[in-house]
């Protein structure tokens, strides 16, 4: 006999579902840095509900209106690439202006959207208040790199598919938004969408919070300066931040031509200033480390992690950008950023997607234990070190693409040769590393030890738009 709980959870389940044939009256999904995310989407009173699957991200209208500004300018550029609808998600957005917001549209509004509650919004005025709010209809764009790959388990077939859509979308994508001197900045794995598309897979690129046009002007765009050290960024970011630039200067005025020696040390000097020191810098470190192993068990025995072994990559990096770009005492940053840097933070970018296959191999592990990596895993480890060797290798000098596709190419036997069953998702460790830092004092030459006992739960370094409906499109992909 079906019971009242059993009766109570078919009615919860046939009206969601009555609702999202209507298109319209979804409940807040994801919270963002300026808005919320709703899924289905909400009903709009300028506009048709839109034919195929779509989501509202609703905001304060000033900010709406920025972000759909912004869209349209780099779809206007982007549109002159041959198919860009299948390398960035830019087609088909829409303003709305939301009608009231219904009960179910509320359901856990407080607990869920902190984006609108920090501004004063919650579930009982936000109606009285609908007028100060806009929001965007956009497309679901499919989920991110990292959840595609737990998704199909690490499947040969489908890493090879992966592979090479993602190289597709290197050359037929990213470098030809380069070519018309669109500059996204943020290029990673939540940034990167798959979705299907026929009977085929394609990628493409979201969030263009940080992108810049940039044509030859004088001046660096602060988008790109005073960032903190970050995975998919060029080491050299913080060349770029006043404070270093003034720090150089000051330098520069008593060493107008330092020595080899010298700069080394100025170099040193200044990331013990630990200025640009953020989260990112220990997942840099995480990164090299898996890599770099056979150097890093060389000077670095038993489970200590340093993170100044990090900085020793950094260091070499900037050296020697620094020796190079340093003339008559002075440093030609605008040089530098227009000849090198301009050209390799989109690829870098791109490269940092790839570590999160190696982050999907450790996981199999408790410990981050490269000793316990099988040889076929060991095996597409080495052939991405390859690919960011090729990025270390290119501080003073744009990264050669064609050399970056030939590395990207070598994977593929190499994922055919793998075996799917050695590969057991667990929890995202990433996230857990994420967790595991923030209950501690950050410092740049604290030795942080890996220990059986880490917090429980899961990080959520999630982008606001890369999960969007996965509940009622699980099979999409």
């Amino acid at each position: 006999m079906t019971t009242k709980k059993y009766r109570k959870k078919i009615k919860e389940r046939k009206r969601i579902n009555a609702t999202r044939k209507k298109k319209y009256g979804g409940k807040v999904f994801e919270t963002g840095g300026y808005g919320c995310l709703f899924n289905p989407p909400l009903k709009c009173k300028n506009i048709n509900q839109p034919d195929g699957v779509y989501v509202t991200k609703l905001m304060k209208s000033k900010y709406a209106k920025r972000e759909y500004d912004e869209i349209l300018k780099f779809e206007k550029i982007l549109k002159k690439i041959p198919n860009y609808d299948d390398y960035f998600l830019v087609k088909n957005f829409e303003l709305c202006i939301p009608e009231k917001l219904t009960k179910e549209d509320l359901t856990n509004f407080n607990a869920n959207c902190d984006a609108l509650t920090d501004e004063g919004f919650d579930e009982k005025n936000i109606n009285q208040k609908i007028d100060d709010l806009e929001g965007i209809q956009m497309p679901f764009g499919g989920i991110d790199i990292f959840d595609y790959v737990y998704k199909i388990n690490f499947s040969n077939s489908k890493m090879i598919e992966l592979n090479k859509t993602l190289i597709d979308f290197l050359k037929n994508g990213i470098i030809k938004m380069n070519e018309l001197h669109v500059y996204h900045g943020d290029i990673k794995d939540s940034n990167v969408l798959v979705s299907k598309k026929g009977n085929s897979i394609r990628t493409r690129l979201i969030d263009w919070g940080l992108s810049k046009i940039y044509k030859d002007e004088e001046n660096i765009p602060d988008a790109f300066v005073n960032r903190p050290f970050q995975y998919n960024l060029p080491f050299s970011c913080i060349l770029l931040s006043r404070f270093f630039r003034q720090t150089c200067d000051e330098f520069l005025k008593t060493n107008p031509n330092p020595s080899q020696s010298e700069l080394k040390d100025f170099i040193h000097s200044y990331l013990k200033t630990k200025r640009h020191f953020s989260k990112h810098l220990i997942l840099i470190h995480r990164t090299i480390q898996v890599l770099f192993k056979n150097e890093f068990v060389d000077k670095h025995s038993g489970d200590s992690l340093d993170i100044k072994y990090a900085y020793e990559y950094i260091s070499n990096y900037l050296f020697k950008i620094l020796e190079k770009y340093i003339k008559n005492g002075k440093f030609h940053v605008m040089e530098y950023f227009k000849q090198v840097y301009l050209k390799n933070l989109d690829v870098w970018g791109f490269v940092s997607i790839y570590t999160y296959f190696i982050d999907y191999i450790k996981n199999k592990n408790i410990k981050y234990g490269i000793k316990h990596f099988k040889p076929q895993q060991l095996n597409i480890v080495n052939k991405v070190k390859d690919a960011y060797s090729l990025l270390l290798d290119s501080a003073e000098k744009p990264i050669d693409v064609n050399s970056l596709v030939e590395i990207l190419n070598q994977l593929n036997p190499l994922f055919n040769e793998s075996l799917r069953e050695e590969f057991k998702p667990k929890q995202k460790s990433i996230f857990k590393l994420f967790d595991y830092i923030s209950v501690k004092k950050m410092n740049h030459s604290e030795v942080i030890v890996e220990k059986k006992n880490k917090p429980n739960g899961v990080s959520s370094k999630k982008n606001i738009t890369k999960k969007i409906g996965s509940n009622k499109m699980k099979n999409e992909i």
